[in-house]
């Protein structure tokens, strides 16, 4: 599977330092993402893609950088990047666990996820292009 959609422009090394990773840090999601909103330049240090996160309300005020990323995180700032709508908990409360419903109820992720187990870098990847295609499909 080639892993091409969300990546096309980002600095390879860290794409291909995110593949290898047995969990993918939140400075890792903030970059990818906010390179592919265009919050961040492509250019731009990972503390800098962070912080354009945070301002742009991607990621949350409390994300660590070199934390590990749950599920659940992730499934919250891939709502938010894409701009997914969701269900009526989701609108409501913007929460991540109930993001992380709404893309098991999209299929973009396995029901049998456990929210708070740390993503690898390919799932990771994996989950990105999956929410890219869907969201091109809308």
């Amino acid at each position: 599977m080639v892993l091409c959609c969300a990546v096309y422009a980002q600095n390879a090394t860290i794409v291909s330092e995110m593949i290898e990773s047995p969990a993918v840090t939140v400075h890792q999601v903030a970059y990818l993402l906010s390179v592919y909103t265009g919050v961040a330049d492509e250019s731009a240090s990972m503390e800098e893609a962070l912080a354009a996160s945070i301002e742009s309300g991607l990621c949350r005020n409390s994300a660590q950088g070199d934390s590990a990323v749950d599920y659940s995180t992730l499934a919250g700032i891939c709502m938010r990047a894409f701009g997914f709508k969701g269900g009526l908990m989701y609108t409501l409360t913007h929460a991540d666990r109930y993001a992380l419903r709404e893309l098991q109820a999209m299929g973009l992720l396995a029901s049998t996820v456990v929210p708070q187990s740390k993503v690898d870098g390919f799932s990771a990847l994996l989950l990105i292009n999956d929410c890219l295609a869907a969201a091109e499909a809308k």
